[in-house]
C-alpha cells in the first residue's frame, strides 16, 4: 500500500493513527482494490476504514479499480497520482522486490 499525493501538494501527516485518519478524512479522493473482487488488501484497507469509523465518509470519494487492474491503474487513466510513481513499481528493481516476497508483479500499463 502506498500513499500517494499530486505534485506540487503538501505531504499529509500520516505519523500516527490519528492522523492517518484525519488524512483520509481530508483527502479529495481515495483509491484501494474492490474489497467485493477478494483482494487482500482491498478487504484490510475496507475493513480499516470501518475500524476507524469513517467508512461512510469515505464512500463518495472512494475510487476502485477495475477487477483485471490495480489502483495504479488509475492514475495512468487521469487519476490524481504520480506517473513516475507507477514507473517506479515497474521498475527492475521494484519487481525483484515484489518476486522476493512472493508476489506476481504487474504488467506495466501501456505509456509508462
Amino acid at each position: 500500500m502506498a500513499v500517494v499525493v499530486k505534485k506540487g501538494a503538501p505531504k499529509p501527516d500520516i505519523s500516527t493513527p490519528d492522523a492517518f485518519k484525519q488524512a483520509l478524512i481530508n483527502a479529495k479522493t481515495i483509491a484501494y482494490s474492490d474489497p467485493a473482487a477478494g483482494g487482500a488488501s482491498g478487504v484490510y484497507f475496507a475493513k480499516l476504514l470501518e475500524r476507524m469509523g469513517i467508512a461512510d465518509q469515505m464512500k463518495g470519494k472512494t475510487r476502485h479499480p477495475p477487477p483485471s487492474g490495480n489502483s495504479a491503474n488509475l492514475v495512468v487513466a487521469g487519476k490524481p497520482i504520480s506517473t513516475a510513481l507507477i514507473r517506479f513499481l515497474h521498475s527492475p528493481e521494484a519487481q525483484a522486490v515484489f518476486k522476493a516476497k512472493g508476489l506476481k508483479p504487474a504488467d506495466a500499463p501501456k505509456g509508462t
